[in-house]
């Protein structure tokens, strides 16, 4: 009757828990300990997820080229305009994209389906 929490196995009768947590019980306190355990887990690999998206994103835009050759993450000549262009168009299309967003929130909040199909 184990438990394997943390890459270790906790055996049930072995782990002496304080008074303030016997009247618990072991078992619920040990699952109860590897949800919190599993959980900061995954919001640290989300949080680092996210810093690895921020900083590619900060080094394509605002990177020097020359750090990013010393990375391994440099691009080559045609791929660069590639880029470019790409970000040409997704900056210009932005605000467009964000006043369809307002619109279609403002409509779907202060309008029924019914009024809108009469």
């Amino acid at each position: 009757m184990g438990q394997i929490l943390a890459g270790k196995k906790f055996y049930y009768n072995e782990l002496q828990l304080p008074g303030c947590f016997q009247a618990i019980g072991q078992p619920v306190l040990l699952s109860v300990l590897k949800e919190l355990y599993m959980g900061l887990l995954n919001q640290l690999k989300n949080l680092t997820v996210y810093l690895v998206f921020l900083f590619f994103i900060y080094f394509f835009l605002f990177g020097d080229e020359e750090i990013l050759n010393k990375l391994g993450f440099g691009l080559h000549e045609e791929w660069t305009r590639v880029f470019d262009v790409f970000i040409g168009i997704l900056l210009e299309a932005i605000p467009f994209i964000l006043i369809g967003v307002l619109i279609s929130s403002i409509i779907q909040v202060f309008f029924k389906e019914e009024q809108i199909k009469n």
